[in-house]
């Protein structure tokens, strides 16, 4: 999400857990099929994701290297990945979104968030690619990114994604009721700093529910904000590290964000909710 927003956010509470599984379950759910593994190594361990949402695990990691089978352009994993939520009853979140034209972003390399995924864009050893994905089902959005290395990558780059993991998973445990969103913003911010990561400014994580962007807007570095997690919140919390400098820049179709220095970047994303039992992960498998 795009940082257009001022320090004054509102906190948005979404409907208590019990009424959401109440509301899912009166959707149809998909045939038992659905919820068997896909085979050719397209995507691996595909199950459902947890029943609050009751939709399935659009987010697994693409099987870039199946076994007989290979992706070799972007365009490709959009196919894909859209016929996997039209196959289970759900909505491709960013299909149409302010215009955009497809159902997943792939960014690889420098290309930090927003690729349009394209038949030129051919995967190669040695590329990283962040793959973000939404769907909506039952009226609700999961949104959720990760990054994938192709083949063999160099060592810098690898610690790269490793510590941006890493990044994502210290802000989620500042997921709790009580706390503020700076404790989040802090603990993604002190991972980075200490490999002397690049953090991207300008984009962040969002509320997220009903629609795929909702208030408040979550930086990945301490602001300040004050704003106070509730239970049962929902926020797509979304680190994106660079190997370079923090600074980015919009590419030539409007979308495409990319590092300025053209050195790499690393996306990882989870959908998570603040329940008094700790971080609920929506999006993991």
């Amino acid at each position: 999400m795009e940082n257009t927003k001022t320090l004054e956010t509102k906190v948005i509470d979404l409907m208590p857990v019990e009424d959401a599984i109440k509301l899912f379950e009166s959707v149809q759910t998909p045939p038992n099929d659905a919820l068997k593994p896909i085979e050719a190594g397209r995507m691996k361990g595909f199950t459902e994701i947890n029943p609050l949402w009751r939709m399935k695990a659009m987010t697994e990691k693409f099987g870039l290297y199946g076994e007989g089978w290979k992706i070799e352009t972007t365009k490709e994993l959009d196919n894909i990945a859209m016929q996997v939520i039209k196959d289970n009853r759900a909505i491709p979140t960013f299909l149409g979104y302010s215009g955009f034209p497809a159902c997943i972003c792939t960014s690889i390399n420098s290309h930090v968030v927003h690729g349009i995924p394209s038949e030129d864009e051919i995967l190669k050893e040695g590329d990283i690619i962040a793959i973000d994905v939404g769907a909506t089902y039952g009226g609700m959005v999961g949104d959720s990114a990760w990054s994938y290395e192709i083949g063999k990558v160099t060592p810098e780059v690898h610690k790269l994604m490793v510590t941006t993991e890493e990044s994502l998973y210290a802000g989620i445990e500042q997921m709790r009721p009580g706390n503020v969103l700076d404790d989040i913003s802090k603990a993604i911010e002190a991972v980075a700093n200490r490999e002397g990561y690049g953090i991207v400014r300008q984009y962040g994580g969002h509320g997220v529910g009903h629609v795929m962007h909702e208030d408040p807007f979550l930086y990945n570095y301490s602001v300040g904000d004050k704003t106070l997690i509730k239970s049962n919140m929902a926020i797509a919390i979304e680190p994106m590290l660079n190997l370079g400098g923090d600074d980015v820049i919009v590419g030539s179709d409007g979308w495409l964000v990319k590092t300025k220095d053209g050195k790499p970047s690393a996306h990882f994303e989870h959908t998570v909710i603040a329940t008094d039992d700790g971080p609920l992960i929506t999006t993991k498998l």
